[in-house]
């Protein structure tokens, strides 16, 4: 199957009859009038469903994805087959559309969408679909004027949002019925009486009982099928990367997700308001796309105009994705705010079912579970006071890097208990390290680092560079390093990388030259005009160039007549050598360690500056760390060839270490031998795993503290993994090419050990 016949059935027939137009390849956004009718189906058992085959692992993923496919099969058989067209599915809910101008007349369309949603109660009430969960439907059948928006950037996705008087009707009157109801109002009862039996409910609405005289079901429409380079401009991210490497067939995982619920007060869903939204779409799309999530779906109904935006899909997933989530949150209300919209922003933090469902006719990537309802309450729960609420499981997940403080507790809709909810009250942290608290062992590499420590007190410049994966205890063997400097009253200067500024020039000396320049790097930046002055002497050449610092901090000063003719080039390269002259200046011939963190997210400009610095300025010791890189850079490869350069690659804990760090971090003397093989197996020998995974079993109740550490009461055996070193893992796999990772998630659900045959004999993929 070539590429545009797999994305066909991820469009619904509105979107391919937009396709067909001869515009297609202009598009811009639109707000197009319709008649017809809209049929909503409201699923309940979708939370139970989801949370049942969570607890399973890999396999459940699977498991729960046959479910829903089995459902939504025969949801889109009973639907098509009745004319319609499905619009989607937004979380626990089937929606459908009757296009007037298929059938001539509306009462034709209100018939045959009736007709579909009595076949839906009595097909699928009569299907099991998992052992001991039952699915059942809510329907509501509306029709009458509709608008259908296109609107999004078309580099990123575009969105199509079905809205108007008979979509809100519709979604009225389904909250009203009962489990296993059809229902419709009076209005839409006096088109179609003649068809069906019926019986009134009170309040202007009416459930249908059976149908007394069948319309004959209209015979299938073959689909448009549109070329890729149009039809993807609609497709979920997700889908058309897998799609694009023939990854057709295992598109089903749990994950941890971040979620954010928008809600913009936008609901008069008339061509008029199509500026106002595309605005609003094109704005949020752009924060996504600096904070890396995606925006999952749109919706418009009588709450206004929603948009759901999760961090940590595949292919898109960061260890940090809380932090980006609550970073975008902020900076969409500043965005929104531009263009009079107060928007109201819930955000949870839960496992979701990520997977791709329905049948060949049409297809959805969707996300289930509870994490999404948990975020939309929180953003009913918002209100002048505050706009941006979270839930706990988000703020544990920001490991202290936001300010927050409790605004309440209250009862969610749908939850037992209360829930504390919090919004965040200052600026962005930087990340703590991701290290253990203690150092054990490591007893080369720290006698390593104090041989450079001696030569740099004897004036002898160099690099260190300290090499491991997340979690192997590099800024621990910094922070040793730092307390020998320190002792040996050694100037120290301190910089660190961000993955949120990867792409920000020279981000990382930021912080290192706001303490050289003695101002805070966090808030509103002022240097002291004298500071300046005594660092650059009578040195009247570098003074024209100060204004260039605004590039590095915002500190306020203006441009001259020379910077301002500078060419960007010229800006970088009269920039570096300032700063050059600065920390020359500051550092005086005395000995000094400059530390510089997480160099595998450094720009390359960075890197320049970084070696200019071991070539220019006397008397420097850089230490770099870095995970492994994919691509090492020109500066880490002359490093290499430099005799005055130490290259420390951090190994695995042994199992003595890692025990002995067990016991360090518990404040024990013993543990069992049951605990000391799960947390030496689990952990590999990592440092920050074996600390997380302690955390863990601890506040799981796996451990009881009776001066053994013994295990609790609890068994250890299905022990997993905690949600702070899965996203960790999740998100390096995510950075593996597509083939790689199917082979990593067919190897999951096979188990821990397995032949590899069986592993060939299963890959979908050639090669």
């Amino acid at each position: 199957m070539d590429l545009d016949h797999a994305i066909s059935p991820y469009l619904s027939r509105l979107q391919k009859r937009m396709l067909a137009e001869p515009s297609a390849s202009q598009w811009s956004p639109s707000a197009t009038a319709l008649n017809g009718a809209f049929l909503f189906v409201d699923i309940a058992g979708f939370t139970k469903l989801t949370e049942r085959f969570s607890k399973v692992g890999p396999r459940g993923a699977e498991d729960l994805s046959r479910a829903l496919e089995s459902y939504f099969g025969i949801f889109n058989d009973v639907v098509l087959s009745h004319g319609g067209d499905i619009i989607g599915y937004a979380g626990p809910a089937g929606l459908a559309f009757w296009d007037q101008r298929d059938y001539g007349t509306l009462d034709v369309a209100l018939t045959l969408a009736c007709q579909c949603g009595l076949r839906l109660q009595s097909t699928l009430e009569a299907t099991p679909f998992a052992q001991d969960v039952v699915l059942r439907q809510r329907v509501a059948v509306d029709g009458g004027s509709m608008v259908n928006f296109d609107v999004g950037d078309v580099e990123e996705r575009c969105m199509t949002l079905l809205a108007g008087p008979a979509v809100l009707r519709a979604g009225h009157a389904q909250s009203l019925a009962a489990l296993g109801d059809v229902v419709v109002h009076d209005e839409v009862w006096s088109q179609i009486s003649s068809a069906f039996k019926s019986v009134s409910m009170g309040g202007n609405l009416r459930k249908l009982l059976s149908v007394e005289s069948p319309r004959p079901l209209p015979a299938h429409r073959p689909d448009h099928v549109a070329p890729t380079n149009l039809a993807s401009r609609y497709l979920h991210r997700v889908v058309l990367t897998r799609l694009g490497v023939g990854q057709r067939d295992f598109i089903a995982e749990f994950r941890t997700l971040t979620v954010l619920f928008i809600n913009l007060p936008l609901v008069d869903a008339d061509v008029r308001m199509l500026t106002k939204l595309q605005q609003a779409v094109v704005g949020i799309q752009g924060v996504l796309a600096e904070y890396e999530g995606t925006l999952h779906r749109a919706m418009i109904d009588d709450k206004g105009t929603s948009l759901v935006a999760p961090f940590g899909l595949p292919s898109f997933a960061h260890e940090d994705d809380s932090v980006r989530a609550i970073e975008a949150a902020i900076r969409m209300g500043e965005v929104l705010k531009s263009s009079d919209l107060e928007p109201r922003i819930g955000v949870a933090t839960g496992r979701l079912f990520c997977g791709d469902h329905g049948s060949a006719a049409r297809r959805q990537y969707s996300l289930v579970g509870p994490t999404i309802n948990r975020a939309a309450r929180l953003m009913q729960a918002c209100d002048g006071s505050h706009g941006l609420l979270l839930d706990g499981a988000t703020l544990q997940s920001l490991g202290g890097r936001f300010p927050c403080e409790l605004v309440a507790e209250i009862k969610l809709k749908g939850t037992e208990y209360e829930t504390r909810i919090y919004t965040p009250v200052g600026r962005l942290r930087r990340a703590k390290a991701m290290t253990a608290t203690t150092l054990i062992g490591r007893l080369d590499e720290r006698e390593r680092l104090t041989r450079c420590l001696d030569r740099l007190g004897e004036g002898v410049s160099g690099v260190v560079v300290i090499e491991g994966p997340p979690g192997i205890g590099k800024s621990a063997l910094v922070a040793w390093a730092r307390q020998q400097a320190e002792a040996r009253e050694i100037m120290i200067c301190e910089g660190a990388a961000d993955s949120m500024n990867r792409q920000t020039t020279l981000y990382s000396f930021r912080g290192l030259f706001a303490q050289v320049l003695g101002v805070a790097a966090d808030g509103p930046l002022t240097a002291p005009p004298s500071r300046l002055s005594s660092l650059l002497g009578d040195d009247s050449a570098l003074r024209e160039f100060l204004p260039l610092l605004t590039m590095l901090l915002p500190l306020g000063i203006p441009e001259n007549q020379m910077t301002a003719q500078m060419t960007a080039e010229n800006r970088a390269g009269n920039l570096r050598r300032l700063l050059l002259r600065i920390l020359e200046v500051h550092t005086a011939g005395r000995p000094c360690v400059l530390l510089l963190e997480d160099a595998h997210w450094m720009d390359s400009a960075t890197w320049a500056l970084a070696h200019a610095i071991i070539e220019e300025v006397e008397g420097v010791l850089l230490v770099v760390t870095t995970r492994p890189l994919a691509a090492p850079t020109e500066q880490y490869g002359l490093w290499q060839e430099m005799p005055e350069a130490t290259f420390i690659q951090l190994e695995a804990l042994d199992r003595e270490c890692t025990i002995e760090l067990s016991k360090s971090w518990l404040g024990t003397g013993q543990l069992s031998p049951e605990i000391e093989t799960l947390v030496f197996e689990k952990s590999e020998g990592n440092p920050f795993y074996c600390e997380e995974i302690l955390s863990s079993l601890r506040d799981l109740g796996m451990i009881e503290d009776r001066g053994t550490n013994s295990p609790g009461a609890k068994s250890v055996k299905n022990f997993e993994l905690p949600d702070s070193l899965e996203g960790l893992i999740v998100s390096r796999i995510d950075r593996l090419e597509q083939a790689p990772q199917l082979v990593l998630k067919i190897a999951s659900i096979i188990g821990r050990k397995f032949d590899a045959s069986l592993l060939r004999s299963i890959f979908p993929l050639e090669g």
